[in-house]
């Protein structure tokens, strides 16, 4: 996950590359564009989902949470960036959104957001080129602020403190609501539990640990919030369907096809 710890607006803008791009829900302060190079991909934001082909890219906003999955096999490029970068573009977006926010995109607008490219110039140019169409596609008034709040504060709070022994009136007590109506809130936003949530993001976190870390799996299931390794076998065998053993020898063996943004 592309959390604020690992990309601050200090880090001003990131290129990075997946095959069999997925991810769970998630949204950061960045600004965010996929661009998918081969294959489809299924792109979810808030409440919105979209079949993505080879060729075609989607603006994500700031703060708008998100998530992406495989359709068939594929190969992607995100592009994060600060919103200081463009913002004349996200002062004209304050208060609406995008209706199209799937379009197009050249090779040679792929090639200017990559990595190996230095020229702030031709970045801008291929960032405001891929607004500029999106802006065509038009424009609507967002939803009320009160609206979209609950939605990516609740998620903020999960990313924040999934670590940590939060339960769900932890969170109802962080957004002022009540334990009941924080329940239908989160399966109303989510379409899953909050208990279920926080353990995705435990999960994720634990299989970088296992691919990045020589932390023992104890070590492990403790850092990401688990009190035992008992639950984080389980829970970990549950969600990948092969237990964190499994799943360790499986990343010494090849290069990972699923990865997490």
């Amino acid at each position: 996950m592309l959390f604020e710890e690992k990309h601050s607006r200090q880090n001003y803008s990131t290129t990075l590359h997946y095959h069999n791009m997925r991810t769970i829900p998630h949204c950061q302060s960045s600004a965010e564009i996929l661009l998918i190079t081969s294959g489809m991909v299924l792109a979810t934001c808030r409440h919105e989902t979209r079949r993505l082909a080879a060729g075609e890219c989607i603006w994500v906003m700031p703060y708008e949470v998100h998530a992406y999955d495989t359709l068939e096999e594929n190969d992607a490029t995100v592009y994060i960036f600060s919103a200081d970068l463009m913002p004349d573009f996200f002062q004209f977006m304050d208060g609406k959104r995008l209706l199209q926010p799937a379009v197009l995109f050249s090779a040679a607008e792929l090639a200017a957001l990559s990595e190996k490219n230095t020229d702030p110039f031709s970045q801008k140019s291929a960032m405001y080129s891929l607004a500029s169409k999106a802006i065509h596609g038009g424009t609507a008034a967002a939803e009320s602020r009160s609206d979209l709040d609950p939605m990516c504060g609740m998620m903020l709070y999960i990313q924040s403190h999934y670590r940590e022994n939060v339960t769900l009136h932890d969170l109802a007590r962080h957004m002022g609501y009540s334990y009941n109506y924080a329940s239908h809130l989160f399966r109303q936003c989510f379409s899953t539990g909050f208990c279920e949530m926080l353990n995705m993001h435990r999960l994720e976190e634990a299989a970088r640990l296992l691919k990045q870390s020589t932390l023992s799996m104890t070590e492990i299931a403790g850092q990401v919030g688990f009190s035992t390794i008992r639950t984080f076998n389980a829970a970990f065998k549950k969600h990948f369907s092969m237990t964190p053993s499994e799943y360790s020898r499986s990343m010494e063996r090849s290069i990972p096809a699923e990865l997490s943004c």
